[in-house]
């Protein structure tokens, strides 16, 4: 197993948890899981527009679709691998779900997000990862069908 997964940066970042331990696949799986959750019930709740630009609160059981999903999760994996152990610490303080949440958050220039959590330099980091990733902006159809812009 590779210990090792480049950073956005192009560095390394050790894949070690907090304990020293490399996380199983099946944990690594979990968190991303858990992580793409959190971002989308972020993005279901502040980052979907409508044809006039206004923000709409999507309620009523409405979900992603599939190819949106997928590169919410393509998204989560990137930004989970490139910044694992910023993330381990943070998520001390807020937990996986929150983390996606933040994710979405902060690069999409939200007034709160990583660096507002109280987690110091990880935070910091996790900050500037997220802003490197660009915005994340979506759309609803007039047939309230979600798309990714």
């Amino acid at each position: 197993m590779d210990a090792h997964k480049p950073c956005a940066d192009g560095k390394e970042q050790d894949m070690e948890d907090m304990s020293g331990r490399i996380p199983s696949a099946a944990a690594r799986r979990d968190r991303i899981e858990r992580m793409a959750q959190g971002y989308r019930d972020c993005l279901l709740w502040v980052g979907v527009t409508d044809e006039n630009g206004e923000t709409v609160e999507v309620t009523g059981g409405l979900d992603l679709p599939a190819i949106v999903w997928v590169g919410v999760v393509a998204d989560v994996t990137y930004f989970y691998y490139g910044n694992f152990q910023d993330l381990e610490e943070f998520v001390g303080l807020t937990g996986w779900a929150q983390a996606g949440h933040d994710l979405f958050l902060t690069r999409n220039y939200h007034g709160t997000g990583f660096w507002d959590r109280g987690a110091g330099d990880a935070g910091d980091r996790l900050t500037v990862a997220a802003h490197e990733l660009g915005s994340d902006d979506y759309f609803m159809d007039v047939d309230g069908s979600i798309r990714r812009i």
